[in-house]
């Protein structure tokens, strides 16, 4: 995410380019919040184990979370043991900016 785009503008464009990762958007999201209030971050498993709690569709499939990353909305924390760990700094906004695509991606 550059300086002159908007959280709300990144996902926008995520939502047109890359419209199955809103809901994996979202998941990040719910673990995230969860993480947080452990002052942990989170590993993409426990996205996975999200998605599979909420009953998404197998073809729901991302080979890491490197898309969202390179995006801007999450970044990476080491953690013990060489392994990475996601935080997502600006949870609230990206929560806001999914509200307001509606539907499904409402939390």
């Amino acid at each position: 995410m550059s300086t002159d785009e908007s959280i709300a503008e990144v996902i926008a464009l995520l939502a047109e380019e890359r419209p199955g990762w809103l809901v994996v958007l979202r998941a990040c999201c719910v673990v995230a919040r969860g993480a947080q209030v452990l002052g942990l971050g989170f590993a993409g498993s426990w996205v996975r184990q999200q998605l599979e709690e909420w009953g998404a569709p197998d073809t729901i499939w991302f080979p890491g979370l490197t898309l969202l990353e390179a995006r801007g909305l999450i970044t990476t924390v080491p953690k013990t043991g060489g392994k990475l760990h996601y935080v997502m700094p600006h949870r609230t906004e990206i929560e806001d900016a999914l509200v307001s695509l509606g539907g499904a991606y409402k939390l």
